[in-house]
């Protein structure tokens, strides 16, 4: 549910609030101004700062890119809005206010916000941290297949015993977010990503 004094492009009515697979509620005002946004960065953001490197994903609303920042040489994500979407104002203020939300969400088990501008073509686009690895459904079912031999999968057995403190890292940041008034509509094991030994992210809230 959009917050109290949140705003989109043009005022959008509160109940395009809901919008896949994320919701919820911003401690501060929310507002999004496309021409803003739009004189700030420019046309041709993958041309001018971004250099493209590959598809991550893509999902009903949205993409998601690997791109390489030259300016702080460092690999990001970049997720913009599909252009199937482009013309339709809810969608836009939908996706902007996705990452305005999660922008005030800093935790350490969820993916960090960099940028938020409009392209030339009119989409809005976000980046965010580039996590790497596998996702949590990957370790749960590669515990399953652990062979007969290998003993019994109790709590105390040590490769459940790490599933299990993944599976603590995503309930310590979901605690985080509810906290904040802000719920994740999209929860499920493809959405956990584990890239480095430990590191847990929750992503894709939209």
């Amino acid at each position: 549910r959009r917050a109290r004094g949140q705003v989109g492009f043009d005022n959008m009515a509160a109940e395009t609030a809901n919008f896949d697979g994320f919701s919820g509620k911003s401690t501060q005002p929310v507002a999004a101004d496309h021409d803003r946004l739009l004189a700030r960065h420019g046309p041709g953001i993958f041309g001018l700062r971004y250099q493209h490197r590959g598809l991550l994903g893509a999902g009903s609303t949205s993409e998601v890119f690997c791109v390489y920042d030259p300016l702080l040489r460092r690999e990001i994500a970049l997720k913009v809005m599909h252009t199937a979407l482009l013309g339709d104002q809810g969608a836009a203020d939908a996706f902007i206010e996705q990452a305005q939300i999660q922008a005030q969400l800093p935790h350490p088990n969820l993916s960090a916000l960099y940028d938020l501008g409009i392209l030339a073509d009119g989409r809005p686009y976000f980046t965010l941290d580039l996590i790497r690895g596998r996702h949590l459904g990957d370790a749960v079912e590669a515990l399953h297949a652990r062979p007969a031999n290998a003993g019994v999968q109790t709590m105390d057995d040590p490769p459940a015993r790490r599933v299990i403190s993944l599976f603590a890292q995503v309930c310590r940041a979901m605690g985080y977010a509810h906290a904040r008034g802000v719920i994740h509509r999209n929860l499920k094991p493809e959405n956990i990503m584990l890239g480095d030994p430990g590191e847990v992210r929750v992503v894709d809230w939209g």
